[in-house]
């Protein structure tokens, strides 16, 4: 009877690893994943040639294990994917979990015993087959993108050419794009995903047909991580995190700040509601502004219908 079981080895598996182990050293603590390696979307078959965080140095990084210069990236840089796969590596090793890891094991079903005391996972391995683990306590952290979602398109049956899913690119991405017989790619969908898997198409000089619907789920939003608010520079995801930033957004849930009173002057009265309106329209003008969307005609089709903020 396994103490803590976490299906999953990603940055959130890992940190639940580290912070049952920090509590109790001597627990029997073991982590799941289907991977042959350890990092969940980080994971080394996941990672695809010019593949980076959407975030700079600074902001991927445990805040007990910090990405510094060993990891060869410089502050106010993208992390690449292969360092975000080796600072979960080092992380892992750090604190003791890489050996605590079963890969290349599938969860297919989990049953809870029934008189509560307990979980019953069945799993499946290439190597040992399906086995049938038991542990008191589990874990799921497995994410919201652990399962490729591939859209039912007519037709796709008779094409000749391959269809594979952006999860699929760090193991296809050579026979894709180095395929002699590969000379058009067609990327459906406009998330962070489908500007990758354009860009790596378009820098192999592939031609690239790019399907984005018009409206509901169409492009999301690419911006550069700074811009002016007036004549300062600000980094994006750190003004949003600043409080004063916060206050500026309405909130359904208790305040417990000790500011309530300023978050209420934002937002019962008609002075307050247009300092703020007027806050959130300026932000909005100096995205666009940043992007291009609005000078530039061929990224004017990209730009998404819904504000970045709301």
């Amino acid at each position: 009877m396994i103490d803590i079981l976490i299906v999953g080895a990603g940055p959130s598996g890992l940190c639940a690893a580290k912070t049952f182990l920090e509590y109790n050293r001597d627990a029997d603590v073991a982590l799941l994943d289907a991977h042959s390696s350890l990092g969940g979307v980080w994971a080394k078959e996941k990672l695809y040639p010019t593949m980076n965080t959407n975030n700079l140095r600074g902001t991927m990084d445990f805040s007990d294990f910090e990405m510094d210069g060993r990891f060869g990236v410089a502050p106010g840089q993208h992390v690449p994917g292969e360092v975000m796969n080796a600072y979960l590596c080092a992380y892992a090793s750090q604190f003791d979990l890489t050996g605590r890891v079963r890969f290349n094991t599938r969860v297919v079903a989990i049953r809870r015993y029934a008189d509560g005391d307990g979980w019953a996972l069945t799993t499946e391995n290439p190597q040992t087959g399906t086995t049938i683990l038991q542990c008191r306590k589990l874990v799921v952290a497995t994410g919201i993108l652990s399962v490729p979602h591939l859209p039912d398109l007519k037709g796709a049956g008779d094409f000749d050419g391959r269809i594979l899913h952006s999860s699929e690119l760090g193991l296809a991405s050579e026979a894709l794009v180095d395929g002699p017989d590969v000379k058009t790619i067609a990327v459906v969908g406009g998330g962070k995903s489908a500007y990758d898997a354009v860009y790596l198409a378009a820098s192999t000089g592939h031609k690239v047909e790019w399907i984005i619907r018009r409206s509901g789920r169409g492009p999301v939003w690419v911006f550069p991580p700074h811009t002016y608010l007036g004549p300062f520079k600000a980094w994006r995801e750190m003004l949003i995190t600043r409080r004063i930033v916060s206050f500026m957004s309405p909130c359904i849930w208790p305040d417990f700040s000790g500011l309530a009173w300023l978050r209420d002057l934002l937002h019962s009265n008609a002075v307050g509601k247009f300092i703020s309106k007027t806050f959130w329209r300026l932000i909005h003008a100096d995205t666009l502004r940043d992007c291009g969307y609005r000078t530039d005609p061929k990224l004017n089709i990209l730009e998404p219908e819904q504000s970045p903020f709301w």
